[in-house]
């Protein structure tokens, strides 16, 4: 759970720029980021080229302060990740944000690129859970409710 609301939270989520702050993929030594189109909502885009890995992340829809729905081309479609990140914010200045993705290769690609998607996925889940980590950093601890202190 975050200690916010979706109001704070969406934006950090909904705007590319702001992954800066708090995804684990954006302190990468070597990583070089542009953005493209809008600033924030659907088709604002952010690419990037590191060491490791060349891709671009492109909002795709979004509901506002509930959810946000992006590509993730890497490696010029030779894998393309689809992601629903949604905010739950049923519980007054407390929310929970999942985040869920698909992995799909392109079906020309040979066996070790299927091996390669393993590991990708892996990585993948591995950096949500941190990136998400880092977004529950940007707020202060749950607040304690006073009526049962």
């Amino acid at each position: 759970m975050i200690a916010g609301n979706a109001e704070s939270i969406f934006p950090l989520i909904n705007v590319p720029k702001n992954w800066q702050e708090w995804s684990v993929w954006n302190i990468e030594n070597g990583m070089k980021f542009s953005l493209n189109g809008p600033t924030a909502g659907k088709d604002s885009a952010m690419s990037w080229k590191g060491n490791q890995i060349n891709g671009k992340m492109t909002i795709t829809k979004t509901e506002n302060n509930k959810t946000v729905e992006l590509l993730m081309d890497l490696e010029n479609g030779r894998f393309l990740v689809n992601c629903l990140l949604v905010i739950d914010a049923s519980v007054p200045n407390l929310c929970q944000v999942a985040w869920r993705s698909e992995l799909n290769m392109a079906k020309n690609y040979n066996p070790v690129s299927r091996y390669q998607a393993y590991f990708l996925k892996n990585y993948f889940d591995t950096s949500m859970s941190e990136s998400l980590n880092g977004l529950k950093s940007l707020f202060p601890d749950e607040p304690v409710d006073e009526e049962l202190s």
